[in-house]
């Protein structure tokens, strides 16, 4: 009896060394490994450049949560439609999070979440709170023999009083000492429905028209003067509404003056695109700071959605650590971004550093003049779509 245990013994011992040979040598599949942990980011399209390159270095650094490998995937989306698109719960992949250009989409997203559910979709504290990934103000940029005319006639930068005032003279650049044949000062800005920076741009008009920095509400945007002034400034802009910053800034350097002669833009896109434009059109860009600005941080939203799980959503936190890691945000400098890391300096030595290049061009390291605005309630955001979509023919 103790014989034949012994053999059975022997035979067992022998098959499970054979099991761990098998596996060592790829014979047997290796039971003990973790498929990947996948993750989807939706995010702002002036991102793509930097998150792009930064999620293919953080997939091959080959982070793990668990046992499992995370693999980051992203999806470019105007803010307006990733809001839709969230709040309805209409996408091919579940977001994990989503990093829209500003928090007036945080805002707004909230807004229309929390009736439908209860409770709000993005966290305002705690580990997974929203948090800013990188900076970047909104500017005026104007070709530079136009401001030199528009300098000249209002002896100050321009702002949203003198681009109304502008867009409403008589014969045009003529009433303001430019050229004849320059036409009517043409002004251009993106969608507020669908692109953050005309959303901003709006809302910077607003609160410059009622001198103020905070506190906007939805009775003043009912008071008739300032309906009537926000609509003589849509009236001069010309071209339509485009839904992204990106093709505003490539058509002015594209077709010149003859499409646009002022545009609100976001900093980063000049910053990165100002070198296509001296000599194209004989004259160079000049940027300026309207004297209200909003800093639009492109905040990481980890989503409290049970459509992602817990590892999911501690994957976005290490994906999002790792985008505020120092050497990812020297990177954004590149792409125009101001680092939300305050330990990266926007100044450095980098040859390529566009804030090393073109502070001749206006381009500035600080902006002391600049007065930030409070992100408006998400039922005074909505008051100013209304308005906005009212105005349009």
């Amino acid at each position: 009896m103790r014989r034949r245990n012994l053999i059975l013994f022997v035979v067992f011992l022998l098959v499970a060394i054979g099991i761990v040979v098998g596996v060592l040598v790829g014979f047997l599949p290796k039971t003990s490994q973790l498929p990947d942990l996948e993750i989807w980011i939706v995010h702002a399209t002036e991102e793509t450049e930097w998150l792009s390159a930064a999620a293919r270095r953080f997939n091959q650094e080959g982070h793990r949560i668990g046992g499992q490998r995370i693999v980051v995937h992203l999806e470019a989306m105007d803010s307006g439609d990733a809001l839709l698109n969230i709040r309805d719960e209409k996408f091919l992949h579940p977001p994990t999070a989503w990093s829209p250009s500003s928090m007036l989409w945080v805002n707004l997203l909230n807004a229309e979440w929390y009736p439908r559910h209860g409770t709000d979709l993005i966290m305002r504290v705690g580990q997974y709170q929203a948090t800013p990934l990188v900076l970047t103000p909104m500017v005026l940029v104007m070709w530079q023999d136009r401001a030199e005319v528009f300098l000249n006639h209002f002896g100050e930068e321009p702002d949203w009083d003198t681009i109304q005032e502008a867009l409403a003279a008589p014969e045009g650049w003529k009433t303001l000492g430019g050229q004849a044949d320059w036409g009517y000062v043409k002004f251009g800005q993106t969608d507020p429905v669908l692109s953050n920076s005309g959303l901003v741009a709006i809302t910077l008009a607003t609160y410059e028209y009622f001198d103020k920095i905070r506190g906007l509400t939805v009775a003043e945007l009912m008071d008739s003067l300032y309906r009537a002034w926000m609509q003589s400034l849509w009236r001069g802009i010309v071209g339509g509404y485009d839904r992204a910053s990106a093709n505003l800034m490539r058509d002015m350097i594209l077709y010149g003056a003859s499409k646009y002669d002022v545009i609100m833009v976001y900093e980063n896109l000049v910053a990165t695109q100002m070198k296509n434009a001296p000599g194209r059109w004989g004259t160079s860009l000049r940027v300026f700071y309207p004297r209200l600005n909003l800093w639009n941080d492109h905040p990481f939203c980890i989503l409290m959605a049970d459509w992602s799980s817990a590892d999911q959503k501690d994957a976005a936190l290490e994906f999002q650590k790792f985008l505020l890691r120092e050497d990812i945000q020297k990177e954004a400098l590149r792409y125009g971004f101001r680092p939300a890391n305050v330990d990266v300096p926007v100044v450095n030595d980098d040859p390529e550093n566009p804030f090393n290049l073109y502070q001749e061009q206006g381009l500035q390291v600080q902006i002391p003049r600049i007065n930030l605005v409070e992100p408006p309630s998400a039922e005074v955001i909505r008051e100013l779509q209304a308005l906005f979509r009212q105005a349009q023919p």
